[in-house]
């Protein structure tokens, strides 16, 4: 899923695939474009993902295969602006190689992540009153993997269902462990992977809990469902409590920035070491309160509105220029910091895409729309 944008009258329109990820997107970017005087040109272009994932499998069940491997060069090759993407490039999610990442839907939404990071300011606790448990609620269990069946997961749950998991983990050890779900995923019903393993919803579901009540523990676990856990790994950061973040090959914009031991404790993706993680934390409390104290310092040196915007603002300007080399399509207020140093490629790209002819513009906009199959358009 894509959509589609152009800027009329200095604003961001969005034209095509009218999906809420999309307009937060524009409405951020345009308020961004007013609150910094930024000037794009009229008749600019610009393509993000509209889903929580890229795969081909997107393209629809009637696309021929024909098609598909022609569509996806045309992603691949375009200029895509990307929330969240899987740097496991393997099958179908190969065409989410070269997403530039900008701040997600959640992140850029007005209003949204200052009211997420002053609730957690506000319900917080201090460290020596929290609970040495590792808890967690997440909405759904799946870690999507095109065309298995319920079966085909169910005899390979510890890695493709990473949530489910873990909650098995919870009832097998509930002195260390308080993680179940509150929502399947549509579909998981009489023939459903629960069914098959013998186990009953009673057992895997709960009601949904606030993030208050996660902040009376001291070991908050993010495990990634469809995609990246939009503003879970945030505002856990931005809390009292430290980050345990199971091993993922899906990026949000700001991950090469965190450190492993340092701003959260890793744990395998296959939740092999996620027991001894959790006495190891029991039993070293200091070094794990610095970690999660490094966190909300990470927090509030990296991602506080201002940083976002920035980021925002670096992020349409390197597009801009990347994509429309021969042209000064973009020109920013003074004020705002432009690092233009590769900002986005950051070692998480098969290669730079920066390739783009001066009379060359690559697939893009109401032309992809309508035309796909086409790489590069004359600008002439």
């Amino acid at each position: 899923m894509l959509c589609f944008y152009s800027i009329e009258k200095g604003l961001m329109k969005l034209f095509q695939m009218d999906f809420w990820y999309c307009r937060d997107f524009a409405d951020a970017a345009n308020k961004m474009i007013k609150d910094y005087n930024i000037t794009i040109v009229d008749g600019v272009e610009f393509v993000s993902q509209g889903g929580d994932f890229l795969h081909t499998d997107s393209f629809g069940r009637h696309a021929t295969e024909e098609q598909k491997q022609r569509w996806s060069k045309a992603i691949i090759e375009a200029p895509v602006i990307g929330f969240s993407k899987d740097i496991d490039w393997s099958g179908g999610f190969i065409i989410e190689q070269n997403l530039m990442l900008f701040p997600d839907p959640f992140m850029v939404k007005i209003g949204r992540w200052n009211s997420t990071y002053n609730q957690v300011s506000k319900h917080d606790i201090s460290w020596d009153k929290k609970k040495e448990i590792a808890f967690g609620r997440f909405a759904d269990a799946e870690n999507p993997k095109h065309g298995k069946t319920h079966e085909e997961l169910a005899k390979d749950w510890a890695v493709d269902l990473p949530r489910l998991h873990a909650v098995l983990l919870s009832l097998k050890y509930p002195e260390y462990l308080d993680i179940r779900l509150t929502r399947m995923m549509p579909g998981w019903d009489d023939d459903s992977v629960l069914k098959i393993l013998g186990i009953g919803h009673d057992k895997v579901l709960v009601n949904r809990t606030d993030i208050a009540n996660h902040l009376e523990y001291k070991y908050l676990l993010s495990i990634d469902g469809t995609t990246a856990a939009w503003e879970r790994v945030e505002w856990i950061l931005s809390s009292n409590s430290v980050l345990f973040l199971v091993e993922t090959t899906k990026k949000e914009w700001f991950y090469p920035q965190m450190k492993a031991w340092v701003h959260y404790v890793p744990v395998n993706n296959d939740l092999s070491d996620l027991i001894e993680k959790i006495k190891w934390a029991i039993s070293h409390d200091e070094e794990v309160k610095e970690i999660a104290e490094a966190g909300s310092e990470f927090i509030k040196d990296n991602l506080q509105p201002k940083q976002i915007s920035n980021d925002l603002i670096n992020g349409v300007f390197d597009y801009a220029q990347k994509f429309y080399a021969s042209e000064q399509v973009v020109e920013v207020d003074s004020e705002v910091t432009i690092t233009r140093d590769d900002y986005y490629d950051q070692n998480m790209y098969s290669y730079v895409v920066a390739e783009a002819a001066s009379s060359c513009v690559l697939a893009a906009g109401l032309r992809l729309s309508v035309a796909i199959e086409s790489i590069c358009f004359d600008t002439h």
